[in-house]
Order: structure tokens, then C-alpha cells, then sequence
């Protein structure tokens, strides 16, 4: 994203505003401990990203086995947000996500 889009989608969470997050995405507090904001991209936004990451994505696997599908991104974006102490958390160390490994996502959108 270029840095004007990227301003855009970080006023865009910040007016959706941000929460804990535990109701919304499923990773103990031991792991994330961030504010998060969860919001669903429009069809076109997906379009646009998969159209400029389709270059650096593998399309085929062992033996031809189709590997992602021309839109690959999932329409579930996740806005993570970090403070640190110095903003006037009632912490003692600053926010985090520790290591990990993702899980399959299924896909979000909007049907008619």
C-alpha cells in the first residue's frame, strides 16, 4: 500500500474505533495483547491487493495442484494496535503479539 493508503486505513480503524479484541479474534491475552480493530474490506479493495501481490504469490504446488484462487486475500482485515506504557496503559510492559502460528481463516465477505 502506498503511504497515503496506508493513512487512510489507520483513520479508517481509528473512527471504527478499537477493543480488547477477546470477542472478536481467539488468541489467549498470553499471546496478544494489543487493541485490535476488525473490519471488512470492500470486493474492489480485495480486487486491487490481490491484483498487486498476484506476482509474489505461488499459484501451483506439487504436481499442478492449484495453490490460492485469483482473489487470495481474505476480506476480514485485522487493525492491530500497539501502545506503550508512556501512553498511560495500566500495564507494566508496553503491548505485544507474541510468536505464533496462524490457522486456516475461512473466507469473509458480504453475500446478497
Amino acid at each position: 500500500l502506498s503511504e497515503f493508503e496506508c493513512d487512510l486505513l489507520v483513520r479508517l480503524a481509528e473512527e471504527l474505533g478499537f477493543t480488547s479484541g477477546e470477542d472478536v479474534v481467539d488468541v489467549p491475552i498470553e499471546v496478544r495483547d494489543n487493541d485490535v480493530c476488525v473490519l471488512l474490506a470492500s470486493q474492489p479493495m480485495v480486487a486491487e491487493l490481490c491484483r498487486r501481490l498476484q506476482h509474489l504469490v505461488p499459484h501451483l504446488g506439487a504436481q499442478g495442484a492449484t495453490l490460492c484462487k485469483p482473489e487470495f486475500i481474505n476480506a476480514r482485515f485485522r487493525v492491530y494496535r500497539y501502545r506503550s506504557v508512556e501512553e498511560g496503559l495500566d500495564v507494566r510492559v508496553p503491548q505485544s503479539f507474541g510468536p505464533h502460528y496462524d490457522g486456516a481463516q475461512p473466507p469473509s465477505g458480504v453475500t446478497d
